[in-house]
């Protein structure tokens, strides 16, 4: 397949971690009015063509892929998968509280590398990474007037409420700190608890710069798991201790009252991503 629209990766899993049709409405809906006219890349295991045929906007791309089950240890062999040999396997190894839905979260990161080396990807293209229950778009999140400011830069938003608009530090955050602290030890916990917690709920990145940190995300989380660090949403500390090793390569985006381009949601952490 040739890409050559910007394109959002999404994931929907209904089990266990109870997606239901309606909590893709939000995405659906506000892409559909945001003036987005590129692509959805969502890998799901339960939607059906009918039931997005009220998408007029933009083009979505179904990519089916194995439900992840509920119990520990247990994986499927993958062979459903759109030419994957097989599910990449995360097992707790001991750490209690490592769960189907974090697992989720960590395998988005290799179905999209897939679809990346299996498609032919026009390198002026730019990707996002989205939280499919968590977004909602205001406008369209490929705008210009802020990424052509870094085309060489992974756009990423700090994390913070309204009404604190400085936003967050990591070492600020129990539940930020706490998987750091269990995936990596104190001592990178120390290095990083000053830098500025940044949002993994809408990664923004030209074609080039997307893949450096899909593979990035894939090489560490596989690190982990060789280690047997894999903890619950470990995906956070992985991206977070990255994305701080390589901050060169980040443009970091601050909370101000001008464009806000897109307000996700999660866990009432309120995302915003503005000009500046």
């Amino acid at each position: 397949m040739r890409i050559d629209n910007n394109t959002i990766f999404s994931i929907a899993i209904d089990f266990p971690c109870k997606y239901e049709f309606k909590n893709l409405l939000p995405l659906l809906l506000s892409l559909e009015t945001s003036g987005f006219k590129g692509n959805l890349v969502l890998h799901h295991n339960f939607v059906e063509e009918k039931e997005i045929a009220f998408i007029k906007n933009y083009n979505i791309i179904l990519e089916k892929v194995n439900p992840i089950p509920s119990y520990k240890g247990a994986f499927n062999s993958g062979d459903e998968i759109r030419g994957l040999d097989s599910e990449p396997d995360f097992l707790d190894n001991g750490n209690k509280g490592t769960t189907s839905a974090g697992q989720s979260q960590m395998k988005r990161f290799f179905y999209i590398k897939h679809f990346l080396e299996n498609n032919d990807i026009n390198e002026d293209v730019y990707f996002q990474l989205a939280d499919a229950r968590d977004t909602w778009y205001q406008k369209d999140p490929f705008d210009k007037e802020i990424l052509d400011k870094s085309p060489n830069k992974i756009t990423v938003s700090k994390i913070g409420f309204l009404s604190k608009p400085d936003g967050w530090k990591i070492g600020e955050r129990e539940w930020g700190s706490k998987v750091i602290r269990k995936s990596y030890g104190e001592e990178i916990l120390e290095s990083l608890k000053e830098k500025p917690l940044i949002g993994q709920a809408c990664v923004t990145a030209r074609s080039n710069e997307f893949k450096i940190y899909i593979d990035a995300m894939v090489r560490e989380i596989e690190i982990l798991q060789k280690n047997e660090r894999i903890n619950v949403a470990c995906d956070e500390p992985v991206f977070q201790k990255w994305a701080f090793e390589n901050e060169s390569l980040l443009n970091i985006l601050h909370y101000q009252n001008k464009l806000i381009t897109h307000v996700a949601f999660l866990s009432c952490v309120e995302y915003m991503v503005t000009d500046e």
